[in-house]
C-alpha cells in the first residue's frame, strides 16, 4: 500500500533532473477529442486498422452530454473486412461513470487496474460483421446532471489484417454496423485534448536513487512553450489534425522506471500543485498493480503526496497516470 502524508517540501523546493525517456511497447490509440459530445447523434471519433497478429492498445475518454436523452452508447466498434472469418483477441474493460457524484480520478484508476489485470478473451468475427466491445450502452438517472463519462481501455489483436476499429458515441439505437457507415471522422475541438496515434504504450527510464534528486512524469507545459525538463517523453506521435499536438500527461501510458542503488530508500510521488484531484497506479518489481489513495484538491494544496518503498538494489517501479488526473507528477528519491 502507498502511504499518504503531508510533505514539508514541495516541487519548487527540490531541483528537478532533466531526463530522457526510452520508448517501448505497443502502438497506443488515445481518443479524447472531441471530449464533450452530444449523444443524440452518432459521432465517429477516431479509427484505425489492425495488422495480423500485431496488438494495439486503445483508450477512450468521452463526456457524454445528457441533452434530454436518457440513454446512449459510447465505446469501441470493430468490423471485419478481411475477406474471411477473423478471431479478435481482447484484453480490457470500460465503464460509464456518473460525473456529478463520482470521485473521477479514483474511478478511472480502478478502471485502468481492471483493464490491465482482466483475462484475455476471443471474439469470432465473420467477414463483413461488426460488433461492439462489451456493453457500450448507458443510461442517465432522472436526477443526473449534465454528463456521463465513458471511459475504457483495451489491447486488441486480430489474426487477420483489414480489421478496423472505431471509437464512437451515439444514441441508444446505434448499431455496430452503423458506426462504420459514418463517412467522416469528427473534427477535433480545440487543442486542449489529444486524439491520435501514439507510437508507444510504455516510457522507460533508468535513474540513480540519489536522495534529494527528483524528476517529472507527464511533464505539462502551456501551449506555445516547450518542455523544460523531459526529452523524448511524447514521441513518436501522430495527432488528429486541429487537436493537441502530443498526448500531454501520457494518460494510460506505463512509466517503466529502474532505480539503481535503491535498496532501503523510497520515493515520494507529488501531484502538481493546483490539480483538482489525483489517484494513480503503481507496481513494484513487476508485482501486482495497485491504486493509490485519492488526493483531493485540498490534499494537494496542503502538499500531501504518496510514498513507495524501493526494496531492492535495482528496483523497478511502474507508474501510470489515468484519466481525470493531471500530469507533472514529481518523483523524488528519499532516504
Amino acid at each position: 500500500m502507498s502511504n499518504t502524508y503531508t510533505d514539508g517540501k514541495h516541487a519548487t523546493e527540490t531541483l528537478l533532473t532533466k531526463v530522457s525517456f526510452g520508448t517501448a511497447g505497443n502502438t497506443f490509440i488515445y481518443s479524447d477529442n472531441p471530449e464533450t459530445i452530444r449523444i443524440n447523434s452518432l459521432t465517429y471519433h477516431y479509427g484505425f486498422g489492425l495488422m495480423a497478429n500485431v496488438p494495439k492498445d486503445v483508450e477512450f475518454y468521452m463526456n457524454c452530454n445528457k441533452s434530454g436523452t436518457l440513454a446512449g452508447r459510447a465505446g469501441i466498434a470493430i468490423k471485419n473486412q478481411s475477406g474471411a472469418a477473423a478471431t479478435i483477441t481482447v484484453k480490457g474493460a470500460q465503464k460509464h461513470i456518473r460525473r456529478d457524484t463520482s470521485l473521477l480520478s479514483k474511478e478511472c484508476a480502478d478502471l485502468e487496474k481492471l483493464a490491465l489485470t482482466t483475462s484475455e478473451r476471443t471474439i469470432p468475427l465473420a467477414n463483413g460483421a461488426a460488433v461492439f466491445l462489451d456493453n457500450s450502452t448507458f443510461t442517465f438517472a432522472s436526477n443526473e446532471i449534465y454528463y456521463k463519462l465513458a471511459y475504457g481501455r483495451y489491447t486488441i489483436t486480430s489474426n487477420r489484417s483489414d480489421v478496423y476499429v472505431r471509437t464512437f458515441s451515439g444514441n441508444s439505437g446505434t448499431t455496430a454496423a452503423s458506426v462504420f457507415n459514418v463517412s467522416s471522422m469528427a473534427p477535433a475541438s480545440g487543442t486542449d485534448q489529444f486524439c491520435g496515434t501514439v507510437g508507444y504504450n510504455r516510457k522507460t527510464l533508468t535513474f540513480p536513487a540519489t536522495p534529494g534528486t527528483a524528476f517529472l512524469i507527464g511533464e505539462w507545459w502551456h501551449s506555445g512553450s516547450a518542455q523544460l525538463y523531459n526529452q523524448n517523453e511524447y514521441i513518436p506521435v501522430t495527432p488528429k489534425p486541429g487537436g493537441g499536438s502530443v498526448h500531454m500527461g501520457n494518460y494510460g501510458v506505463i512509466y517503466d522506471i529502474t532505480f539503481t542503488g535503491a535498496s532501503g530508500k523510497y520515493v515520494k510521488l507529488m501531484p502538481r500543485n493546483g490539480s483538482g484531484e489525483a489517484c494513480i497506479l503503481y507496481s513494484i518489481n513487476n508485482g501486482a498493480w495497485n491504486v493509490t489513495t485519492r488526493l483531493s484538491k485540498a490534499d494537494i494544496d496542503a502538499k500531501k503526496c504518496w510514498s513507495l518503498p524501493l526494496p531492492t538494489s535495482s528496483t523497478n517501479l511502474r507508474l501510470m497516470i489515468p484519466g481525470a488526473n493531471n500530469g507533472n507528477v514529481k518523483v523524488e528519491v528519499c532516504s
